[in-house]
């Protein structure tokens, strides 16, 4: 016997009796109440009974307008121990136009289904909890209305068309919370670098005032202006351009200097096409195979040298300062944050990776043989074995 209860349709294991059921909906028992004259109907039949008459639908004795029915607790007790199927082990049979329990001969055996059968009272608690309940994506924010079976929602995120653009999303995000990192860093800098500014020009300033007091016949250069400096120096490089003119017209040139001017004449160099990142480019190196740039947002990209086409990056994470190549193969990074990375370029594999002592900014680096020496802003030169 199947009803319909909660808008979810109940398949139970054995014939409900006809002491179990309500006598106005033909349905099971339903939060069933019982009147003064003995019978039990479900909770809201009676109510909607009692908005027509104020009697017993069956014996027809009267109800007071006040009236309320006492719960009937024995039915509802035997209502809730009655069995039924999981509602994620029905189905619905077409031909006998009935849900009926799924097995290996229905039509729907190849969809994975529950085989619990529980009592009436336990039904919302295993329905929450069934293994076998219809979940939709997780991917559904990005456009994905699949809906499967629990069981099931591992194997379908795998295979998800919309997994690979939440993981675009995803390392969208961490390169603009890296970015937005870099930016407040930057700032903070300027910040610094305008108070030094303004600092210093306070200093120039009380400098220049001692000297004048201290020294009134002398003429002293307002430094704080620059130009009559620089237009000064402007005028010395033109006379010493001009003594040199002269002198090159004076004394013949040496051939070989002619030639030389010649061949850059005819061999200007030539521009390429830009190879570019999302952030300045830091440091540059060159292997057998490729021209590798780095960059403040933290990659590091290889460009192959036959056609300069983008062949692979690299993420290191943090601000690249600085590039070291050995052997044309095995190539060191390091970091504004302190990490010197060691890479296979022709596999692009992380070999190795450390940290210089109070995690500051790699500078330069250098090896011979098996030695790799590293600069930082600390003023310190740190060692490193490479093998």
């Amino acid at each position: 016997m199947a009803r319909q209860a909660d808008c979810k349709v109940l398949l139970f294991v054995s014939p409900v009796a006809e002491e179990l059921t309500c006598p106005i909906c033909l349905e099971v028992f339903n939060s069933p109440v019982m009147l003064e004259c003995g019978h039990t109907f479900c909770k809201e039949c009676f109510h909607v009974c009692m908005e027509n008459k104020r009697e017993c639908p069956l014996c027809k004795s009267p109800c007071s307008v006040d009236y309320a029915p006492r719960n009937n607790i024995l039915i509802a007790s035997m209502v809730d121990n009655l069995l039924i199927y999981c509602r994620f082990g029905i189905s619905w049979n077409p031909t006998s136009q009935e849900w009926e329990q799924t097995t290996t001969n229905s039509n729907l055996s190849a969809v994975p289904y529950c085989k619990e059968v529980i009592p009436l009272s336990k039904k919302e608690d295993h329905e929450q909890n069934c293994p076998f309940r219809v979940v939709r994506c997780k991917y559904w924010t990005l456009g994905c209305e699949q809906q499967v079976r629990f069981v099931q929602l591992d194997e379908h995120h795998s295979q998800c068309p919309y997994l690979i653009a939440d993981r675009y999303d995803k390392q969208k995000d961490v390169k603009i919370q890296r970015l937005q990192t870099q930016i407040e860093a930057q700032d903070q800098q300027i910040t610094k670098l305008q108070e030094a500014n303004k600092s210093l020009h306070l200093t120039l300033t009380q400098v220049v005032s001692f000297l004048q007091e201290q020294f009134p016949a002398f003429e002293v250069p307002n430094i704080l202006d620059p130009k009559p400096i620089l237009s000064k120096q402007s005028t010395e490089l033109q006379n010493c351009t001009e003594i040199s003119d002269v002198s090159l017209h004076d004394e013949p040139l040496e051939p070989v200097f002619y030639e030389r001017i010649s061949n850059v004449e005819e061999n200007p160099l030539q521009v390429v096409d830009s190879l570019s990142h999302m952030g300045g480019i830091e440091s540059l190196a060159m292997s057998d195979n490729f021209l590798i740039s780095a960059c403040w947002d933290g990659t590091v990209n290889l460009w192959n040298l036959t056609d300069l086409e983008h062949s692979g990056s690299l993420e290191c994470g943090a601000d690249v300062r600085d590039l070291f190549l050995r052997d044309s193969r095995y190539l060191y990074c390091g970091c504004s944050s302190g990490i010197l990375s060691m890479w296979d370029i022709e596999q692009q594999h992380k070999l190795a990776e450390t940290l210089i002592p109070s995690n500051s900014d790699v500078l330069s680096q250098v090896a011979i043989q098996n030695t790799l020496f590293a600069s930082s802003v600390t003023s310190k030169i740190y060692q490193y074995e490479t093998t």
